[in-house]
């Protein structure tokens, strides 16, 4: 499991990192054309999918975005990010009951498979910044309560 995977131009997370790059470029045909020559390939399917939701998605085109979203949770029912991408979409499309529907599956899902949530490398990172923040911050106001606390014996 701790198996370094090569990049090449061959493996799947490479496609990904590809058609990620090409989503946040705005080049939104060749980002589709990449993720759909990579359903062939019928590796991580689910995933696939997701992806080209959220090109759709990003697009605006919402129908299709919805569209891939259901087929990535064909393949994978327990998929959170594109239960959590569907209601996102129906919201967008006034579907707010819908929305809402789909908004609590996606948290029933990850409060029973809590293995299933999953993070990206910048969520990672950014979880990571908060994290130590807030060690910082406790640490702070623990120095602040002890020296409150001495300041106070002092007066006692």
């Amino acid at each position: 499991m701790g198996e370094v995977i090569k990049q090449d131009a061959n493996t799947i997370e490479a496609i990904f990192n590809q058609a990620e790059a090409l989503r946040k470029q705005k080049k939104y045909t060749e980002a589709k054309d990449l993720l759909i020559d990579a359903l062939q390939r019928n590796e991580q399917t689910a995933q696939v999918y997701f992806r080209l939701g959220n090109v759709y998605h990003d697009q605006g085109d919402f129908e299709r975005a919805e569209y891939t979203y259901r087929r990535a949770i064909d393949h994978d029912a327990y998929y959170i990010n594109a239960h959590h991408n569907l209601s996102v979409v129906f919201r967008k499309q006034g579907r707010i009951s819908e929305s809402i529907k789909q908004r609590k599956k996606a948290n029933k899902i990850a409060r029973q498979h809590p293995e299933k949530v999953s993070f990206s490398q910048e969520q990672i990172s950014t979880l990571k910044g908060f994290a130590k923040k807030m060690v910082i911050f406790g640490a702070a106001v623990v120095a602040a309560l002890i020296i409150l606390l001495v300041i106070v014996s002092q007066f006692l």
